[in-house]
Protein backbone atom coordinates (compact mmCIF):
# COMPACT_ATOMS: atom_id res chain seq x y z
CA UNK A 1 0.00 0.00 0.00
CA UNK A 2 1.58 3.54 -0.89
CA UNK A 3 1.91 5.92 2.08
CA UNK A 4 0.18 9.36 2.16
CA UNK A 5 2.84 11.18 0.29
CA UNK A 6 2.83 8.68 -2.60
CA UNK A 7 -0.99 9.56 -2.94
CA UNK A 8 -0.44 13.22 -2.42
CA UNK A 9 2.13 13.63 -5.06
CA UNK A 10 0.24 11.75 -7.73
CA UNK A 11 -2.93 13.57 -7.23
CA UNK A 12 -1.17 16.48 -7.41
CA UNK A 13 0.47 15.31 -11.04
CA UNK A 14 -3.09 14.39 -12.01
CA UNK A 15 -4.03 17.95 -11.12
CA UNK A 16 -1.55 19.90 -13.21
CA UNK A 17 -2.44 16.90 -16.11
CA UNK A 18 -5.67 18.18 -16.56
CA UNK A 19 -4.40 21.71 -17.37
CA UNK A 20 -2.32 20.68 -20.00
CA UNK A 21 -4.24 22.37 -23.05
CA UNK A 22 -5.95 25.52 -21.12
CA UNK A 23 -5.61 28.45 -21.89
CA UNK A 24 -4.82 30.22 -19.04
CA UNK A 25 -5.84 34.23 -19.63
CA UNK A 26 -3.08 37.02 -18.12
CA UNK A 27 -5.32 39.77 -18.39
CA UNK A 28 -2.17 41.49 -19.96
CA UNK A 29 -3.10 44.44 -22.80
CA UNK A 30 -1.52 45.89 -26.16
CA UNK A 31 0.53 43.19 -27.83
CA UNK A 32 0.42 40.46 -25.64
CA UNK A 33 -3.07 40.00 -25.11
CA UNK A 34 -5.16 37.44 -24.43
CA UNK A 35 -6.87 35.88 -27.65
CA UNK A 36 -10.41 37.71 -28.00
CA UNK A 37 -12.26 34.75 -27.28
CA UNK A 38 -10.22 33.90 -24.06
CA UNK A 39 -11.19 37.75 -23.25
CA UNK A 40 -14.78 37.11 -23.27
CA UNK A 41 -15.03 34.05 -21.77
CA UNK A 42 -12.02 35.27 -18.77
CA UNK A 43 -13.88 38.35 -18.01
CA UNK A 44 -17.47 36.72 -18.24
CA UNK A 45 -16.68 34.61 -15.54
CA UNK A 46 -14.97 37.07 -13.01
CA UNK A 47 -17.90 39.58 -13.67
CA UNK A 48 -20.45 37.28 -12.35
CA UNK A 49 -17.83 36.15 -9.79
CA UNK A 50 -17.48 39.45 -8.03
CA UNK A 51 -20.89 41.45 -8.98
CA UNK A 52 -19.26 44.16 -11.03
CA UNK A 53 -21.89 45.67 -11.79
CA UNK A 54 -23.02 45.87 -8.12
CA UNK A 55 -19.81 47.33 -6.62
CA UNK A 56 -19.94 50.23 -4.37
CA UNK A 57 -18.36 53.46 -5.43
CA UNK A 58 -15.10 52.82 -3.54
CA UNK A 59 -13.34 49.82 -2.33
CA UNK A 60 -12.42 48.65 0.98
CA UNK A 61 -9.05 48.87 2.97
CA UNK A 62 -8.09 45.30 3.78
CA UNK A 63 -8.63 44.84 7.20
CA UNK A 64 -5.65 41.95 7.50
CA UNK A 65 -3.31 43.35 5.04
CA UNK A 66 -2.32 46.89 5.20
CA UNK A 67 -2.07 48.50 1.82
CA UNK A 68 -4.36 46.19 0.03
CA UNK A 69 -8.10 46.61 -0.95
CA UNK A 70 -11.23 44.41 -1.49
CA UNK A 71 -14.41 44.87 -3.17
CA UNK A 72 -17.17 46.82 -1.61
CA UNK A 73 -20.93 46.61 -2.73
CA UNK A 74 -24.08 49.02 -3.29
CA UNK A 75 -26.04 46.87 -0.73
CA UNK A 76 -25.34 44.35 1.37
CA UNK A 77 -28.00 42.46 -0.36
CA UNK A 78 -27.30 42.02 -4.36
CA UNK A 79 -28.53 39.85 -6.72
CA UNK A 80 -27.03 36.18 -7.00
CA UNK A 81 -26.85 34.55 -10.04
CA UNK A 82 -27.63 31.33 -8.82
CA UNK A 83 -30.78 32.50 -7.77
CA UNK A 84 -32.31 35.25 -9.50
CA UNK A 85 -35.33 34.37 -11.84
CA UNK A 86 -34.91 34.12 -15.69
CA UNK A 87 -30.96 33.54 -15.12
CA UNK A 88 -28.73 30.19 -15.65
CA UNK A 89 -27.33 28.56 -13.11
CA UNK A 90 -23.41 30.05 -12.69
CA UNK A 91 -20.94 27.51 -11.24
CA UNK A 92 -17.79 28.76 -9.85
CA UNK A 93 -15.31 26.57 -7.65
CA UNK A 94 -11.46 26.65 -6.91
CA UNK A 95 -10.62 24.41 -10.23
CA UNK A 96 -12.39 27.03 -12.69
CA UNK A 97 -10.94 29.96 -10.08
CA UNK A 98 -7.63 28.53 -11.25
CA UNK A 99 -8.48 28.25 -15.04
CA UNK A 100 -9.96 31.81 -15.34
CA UNK A 101 -6.78 33.05 -13.50
CA UNK A 102 -8.48 35.06 -11.02
CA UNK A 103 -5.67 36.09 -8.73
CA UNK A 104 -4.15 37.60 -11.97
CA UNK A 105 -7.74 39.09 -12.60
CA UNK A 106 -7.34 41.34 -9.53
CA UNK A 107 -3.96 42.42 -9.59
CA UNK A 108 -5.02 43.79 -13.05
CA UNK A 109 -7.76 45.04 -11.94
CA UNK A 110 -6.39 46.63 -8.21
CA UNK A 111 -2.50 47.19 -8.50
CA UNK A 112 -3.70 50.34 -10.15
CA UNK A 113 -2.98 53.91 -8.41
CA UNK A 114 -6.39 55.41 -9.09
CA UNK A 115 -8.05 52.55 -7.51
CA UNK A 116 -8.63 55.17 -4.43
CA UNK A 117 -10.95 57.17 -7.28
CA UNK A 118 -15.20 57.09 -7.25
CA UNK A 119 -16.26 54.17 -8.90
CA UNK A 120 -12.67 53.48 -10.93
CA UNK A 121 -12.47 49.65 -10.38
CA UNK A 122 -15.71 49.59 -12.24
CA UNK A 123 -15.42 51.45 -15.13
CA UNK A 124 -12.10 49.84 -15.59
CA UNK A 125 -13.90 46.83 -15.91
CA UNK A 126 -15.60 48.68 -18.67
CA UNK A 127 -12.18 49.28 -20.18
CA UNK A 128 -11.22 45.98 -20.32
CA UNK A 129 -14.65 44.91 -22.27
CA UNK A 130 -12.99 46.90 -25.11
CA UNK A 131 -11.86 44.31 -27.33
CA UNK A 132 -9.31 45.11 -30.10
CA UNK A 133 -11.45 42.73 -32.41
CA UNK A 134 -13.71 40.08 -32.99
CA UNK A 135 -13.63 36.58 -31.82
CA UNK A 136 -13.30 33.75 -34.11
CA UNK A 137 -15.31 31.04 -32.30
CA UNK A 138 -18.80 32.69 -31.64
CA UNK A 139 -20.81 34.22 -34.38
CA UNK A 140 -21.02 37.47 -32.02
CA UNK A 141 -20.41 39.24 -29.04
CA UNK A 142 -22.02 37.95 -25.91
CA UNK A 143 -24.39 39.94 -24.08
CA UNK A 144 -22.64 40.91 -20.31
CA UNK A 145 -24.93 43.10 -18.51
CA UNK A 146 -26.95 45.68 -21.01
CA UNK A 147 -28.75 46.95 -18.24
CA UNK A 148 -26.14 47.99 -15.82
CA UNK A 149 -24.24 49.41 -19.07
CA UNK A 150 -21.72 46.48 -19.38
CA UNK A 151 -21.02 45.38 -23.06
CA UNK A 152 -18.40 44.02 -24.89
CA UNK A 153 -17.40 46.18 -27.53
CA UNK A 154 -15.10 46.30 -30.82
CA UNK A 155 -12.27 49.02 -31.32
CA UNK A 156 -9.69 47.86 -33.62
CA UNK A 157 -6.15 49.91 -33.20
CA UNK A 158 -6.55 51.02 -36.99
CA UNK A 159 -9.96 52.38 -36.73
CA UNK A 160 -10.57 55.94 -37.67
CA UNK A 161 -10.32 58.73 -34.74
CA UNK A 162 -13.36 59.40 -34.87
CA UNK A 163 -14.50 55.45 -34.32
CA UNK A 164 -12.30 55.84 -31.08
CA UNK A 165 -13.90 59.28 -29.64
CA UNK A 166 -17.56 57.23 -30.28
CA UNK A 167 -16.48 54.16 -28.41
CA UNK A 168 -14.41 56.57 -24.93
CA UNK A 169 -17.57 58.77 -24.95
CA UNK A 170 -20.64 56.86 -25.56
CA UNK A 171 -20.18 52.82 -26.17
CA UNK A 172 -18.51 51.54 -23.29
CA UNK A 173 -20.48 54.13 -21.08
CA UNK A 174 -17.26 55.31 -18.94
CA UNK A 175 -18.38 57.23 -16.18
CA UNK A 176 -21.96 56.97 -17.12
CA UNK A 177 -22.77 57.10 -13.33
CA UNK A 178 -21.10 60.54 -13.27
CA UNK A 179 -22.59 63.86 -14.96
CA UNK A 180 -20.00 64.74 -17.58
CA UNK A 181 -20.70 66.47 -20.56
CA UNK A 182 -20.22 64.63 -24.15
CA UNK A 183 -18.36 68.20 -25.06
CA UNK A 184 -15.83 67.85 -22.20
CA UNK A 185 -15.13 63.64 -23.23
CA UNK A 186 -14.78 64.31 -27.02
CA UNK A 187 -12.28 67.13 -26.20
CA UNK A 188 -10.44 64.77 -23.55
CA UNK A 189 -10.53 61.78 -25.95
CA UNK A 190 -8.95 64.19 -29.03
CA UNK A 191 -6.52 65.21 -26.87
CA UNK A 192 -5.41 61.67 -25.47
CA UNK A 193 -5.23 60.23 -29.46
CA UNK A 194 -2.96 63.85 -29.97
CA UNK A 195 -0.61 62.99 -27.51
CA UNK A 196 -0.42 59.48 -28.23
CA UNK A 197 0.20 60.15 -32.34
CA UNK A 198 2.99 63.06 -31.05
CA UNK A 199 4.15 60.11 -29.30
CA UNK A 200 5.18 58.22 -32.07
CA UNK A 201 4.72 60.09 -35.65
CA UNK A 202 5.95 57.82 -37.63
CA UNK A 203 2.89 55.43 -37.06
CA UNK A 204 0.51 55.93 -39.69
CA UNK A 205 -1.92 53.81 -37.49
CA UNK A 206 -2.27 53.10 -34.18
CA UNK A 207 -0.86 49.37 -32.89
CA UNK A 208 -2.17 47.64 -30.44
CA UNK A 209 -0.16 49.13 -27.50
CA UNK A 210 -0.84 52.75 -29.09
CA UNK A 211 -4.60 51.54 -28.47
CA UNK A 212 -4.04 50.05 -24.91
CA UNK A 213 -2.19 53.12 -24.12
CA UNK A 214 -5.39 55.42 -24.77
CA UNK A 215 -7.98 53.60 -23.24
CA UNK A 216 -5.58 53.54 -20.33
CA UNK A 217 -4.94 57.20 -20.37
CA UNK A 218 -8.75 58.40 -21.30
CA UNK A 219 -9.88 56.03 -18.40
CA UNK A 220 -7.20 57.73 -15.95
CA UNK A 221 -7.91 61.37 -17.00
CA UNK A 222 -11.58 61.01 -16.60
CA UNK A 223 -11.78 59.65 -13.41
CA UNK A 224 -8.84 62.05 -12.31
CA UNK A 225 -11.62 65.15 -13.51
CA UNK A 226 -14.73 63.11 -12.12
CA UNK A 227 -12.67 62.80 -8.58
CA UNK A 228 -11.61 66.34 -8.88
CA UNK A 229 -15.32 67.66 -8.99
CA UNK A 230 -16.63 65.41 -6.69
CA UNK A 231 -14.34 67.50 -4.13
CA UNK A 232 -14.82 71.17 -5.55
CA UNK A 233 -18.45 70.79 -5.52
CA UNK A 234 -18.83 69.76 -2.35
CA UNK A 235 -15.83 72.31 -1.23
CA UNK A 236 -17.87 75.02 -1.96
CA UNK A 237 -21.03 73.55 -0.64
CA UNK A 238 -19.22 73.24 2.62
CA UNK A 239 -17.64 77.01 2.50
CA UNK A 240 -21.30 78.34 1.59
CA UNK A 241 -22.52 76.51 4.59
CA UNK A 242 -19.88 77.99 6.99
CA UNK A 243 -20.06 81.85 5.15
CA UNK A 244 -24.65 81.33 5.83
CA UNK A 245 -23.30 80.52 9.48
CA UNK A 246 -21.12 83.24 9.90
CA UNK A 247 -23.98 86.09 9.00
CA UNK A 248 -26.55 84.80 10.79
CA UNK A 249 -24.09 85.76 13.71
CA UNK A 250 -23.66 89.27 12.88
CA UNK A 251 -26.29 91.63 13.67
CA UNK A 252 -28.27 94.03 10.62
CA UNK A 253 -26.04 96.77 11.24
CA UNK A 254 -23.14 95.30 10.81
CA UNK A 255 -23.98 93.37 8.04
CA UNK A 256 -24.42 96.71 6.12
CA UNK A 257 -21.19 98.15 7.10
CA UNK A 258 -19.38 95.03 5.43
CA UNK A 259 -21.64 95.22 2.43
CA UNK A 260 -20.35 98.85 1.67
CA UNK A 261 -17.11 98.02 2.72
CA UNK A 262 -17.28 95.04 -0.40
CA UNK A 263 -18.78 97.20 -2.38
CA UNK A 264 -16.35 100.08 -1.85
CA UNK A 265 -13.70 97.32 -2.40
CA UNK A 266 -14.69 96.38 -5.85
CA UNK A 267 -15.15 100.07 -6.64
CA UNK A 268 -12.12 100.31 -6.07
CA UNK A 269 -10.78 97.41 -8.29
CA UNK A 270 -13.02 98.63 -10.66
CA UNK A 271 -11.40 101.89 -11.24
CA UNK A 272 -7.56 99.75 -11.01
CA UNK A 273 -9.57 97.97 -14.12
CA UNK A 274 -9.25 101.26 -15.99
CA UNK A 275 -6.17 102.45 -15.31
CA UNK A 276 -4.45 99.26 -16.28
CA UNK A 277 -3.14 98.65 -20.16
CA UNK A 278 -5.58 97.46 -22.09
CA UNK A 279 -3.70 94.39 -22.58
CA UNK A 280 -3.42 93.50 -18.95
CA UNK A 281 -7.00 94.85 -18.47
CA UNK A 282 -8.36 92.10 -20.87
CA UNK A 283 -6.42 89.24 -19.25
CA UNK A 284 -7.22 90.08 -15.47
CA UNK A 285 -11.02 90.37 -17.21
CA UNK A 286 -10.66 87.11 -18.46
CA UNK A 287 -9.53 85.54 -15.60
CA UNK A 288 -12.43 87.01 -13.35
CA UNK A 289 -14.55 85.23 -16.01
CA UNK A 290 -13.25 82.09 -16.13
CA UNK A 291 -14.73 78.97 -14.62
CA UNK A 292 -11.97 76.35 -13.63
CA UNK A 293 -13.03 73.04 -16.01
CA UNK A 294 -10.52 70.69 -16.69
CA UNK A 295 -11.16 71.04 -20.74
CA UNK A 296 -9.26 74.13 -20.03
CA UNK A 297 -6.38 72.65 -17.38
CA UNK A 298 -6.24 69.63 -19.68
CA UNK A 299 -1.96 69.96 -18.98
CA UNK A 300 -2.11 70.59 -15.88
CA UNK A 301 -4.22 67.61 -14.82
CA UNK A 302 -1.33 65.35 -16.10
CA UNK A 303 0.41 62.94 -13.42
CA UNK A 304 3.69 63.40 -14.39
CA UNK A 305 3.93 67.17 -14.12
CA UNK A 306 4.76 68.48 -10.35
CA UNK A 307 2.02 70.25 -8.65
CA UNK A 308 2.13 73.82 -7.66
CA UNK A 309 2.28 74.85 -4.57
CA UNK A 310 -1.13 76.55 -3.26
CA UNK A 311 -1.97 78.73 -0.44
CA UNK A 312 -4.11 76.55 2.40
CA UNK A 313 -4.48 73.68 3.67
CA UNK A 314 -4.96 70.38 1.53
CA UNK A 315 -5.72 68.44 4.48
CA UNK A 316 -9.54 69.08 5.31
CA UNK A 317 -10.48 67.96 1.82
CA UNK A 318 -9.69 64.39 3.41
CA UNK A 319 -12.86 64.14 4.68
CA UNK A 320 -14.94 64.79 2.31
CA UNK A 321 -13.23 62.20 0.05
CA UNK A 322 -15.86 59.00 1.45
CA UNK A 323 -18.20 61.17 2.32
CA UNK A 324 -21.76 61.34 0.80
CA UNK A 325 -20.65 58.33 -1.49
CA UNK A 326 -24.30 58.87 -2.89
CA UNK A 327 -24.11 62.56 -4.05
CA UNK A 328 -22.61 62.23 -7.46
CA UNK A 329 -24.07 58.35 -8.40
CA UNK A 330 -27.50 60.00 -7.50
CA UNK A 331 -27.18 63.14 -9.23
CA UNK A 332 -29.24 65.81 -7.59
CA UNK A 333 -29.67 69.49 -9.00
CA UNK A 334 -28.76 70.77 -5.88
CA UNK A 335 -25.49 69.24 -5.92
CA UNK A 336 -24.42 71.71 -9.43
CA UNK A 337 -21.48 74.12 -9.29
CA UNK A 338 -24.13 76.55 -10.06
CA UNK A 339 -26.38 75.64 -7.24
CA UNK A 340 -23.32 75.60 -4.74
CA UNK A 341 -22.32 78.78 -5.55
CA UNK A 342 -25.35 80.73 -6.45
CA UNK A 343 -26.59 83.71 -4.11
CA UNK A 344 -29.31 83.62 -1.78
CA UNK A 345 -30.42 86.05 0.38
CA UNK A 346 -28.08 87.04 2.45
CA UNK A 347 -24.89 85.05 1.08
CA UNK A 348 -22.34 86.36 -1.84
CA UNK A 349 -21.57 84.22 -4.42
CA UNK A 350 -18.01 83.17 -4.34
CA UNK A 351 -15.98 85.26 -6.80
CA UNK A 352 -13.70 83.38 -9.44
CA UNK A 353 -10.27 83.41 -7.89
CA UNK A 354 -11.61 81.91 -4.81
CA UNK A 355 -13.34 78.84 -7.02
CA UNK A 356 -10.20 78.61 -8.63
CA UNK A 357 -8.48 78.76 -5.44
CA UNK A 358 -10.73 75.74 -4.29
CA UNK A 359 -10.66 73.95 -7.56
CA UNK A 360 -6.92 74.15 -7.35
CA UNK A 361 -6.71 72.77 -4.26
CA UNK A 362 -9.08 70.07 -4.82
CA UNK A 363 -6.64 68.55 -8.06
CA UNK A 364 -3.71 68.75 -5.22
CA UNK A 365 -6.01 66.46 -3.26
CA UNK A 366 -6.66 63.92 -5.63
CA UNK A 367 -2.78 63.79 -6.86
CA UNK A 368 -1.21 63.68 -3.39
CA UNK A 369 -4.11 60.61 -2.95
CA UNK A 370 -3.12 59.26 -6.54
CA UNK A 371 0.44 59.30 -5.48
CA UNK A 372 0.38 57.69 -1.67
CA UNK A 373 -1.39 54.59 -4.24
CA UNK A 374 1.49 54.51 -6.41
CA UNK A 375 4.07 54.41 -3.12
CA UNK A 376 2.11 51.68 -2.08
CA UNK A 377 2.71 49.50 -4.93
CA UNK A 378 6.24 50.34 -5.21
Amino acid sequence: MRNGEEKQGENKRIANDSYKGVNIPKYLCGESEDSIDLQISSLTYVFRLYQINALGPFLKPDEHHRGFYTFSYATDQYSDWNTSPGKDIFICNNRLNRIYNVSEFLEALLADPYRVLIDYPKNKFRAMLILSGPPTELKELPKLNKNDHFEFIILRPEDPDERYVEVLTMLASLYREHRVSIQLKRKLALKVLSTQREKHPLHVKFTKNDRASIIRTYLQKLAFHVQVERIYRATLKTKQKHLRNALLKISPPELKKLDNARKSTRSKKSANMNTTPKKKQLQLSALCESSPKLDENIKTSQMDSKPRRQSGSIEPLESIWASDTNSDTHFKPSDSESAASSSSGSTRPFTSEEKKLFYDQSKMAVRIRIERERLCLT
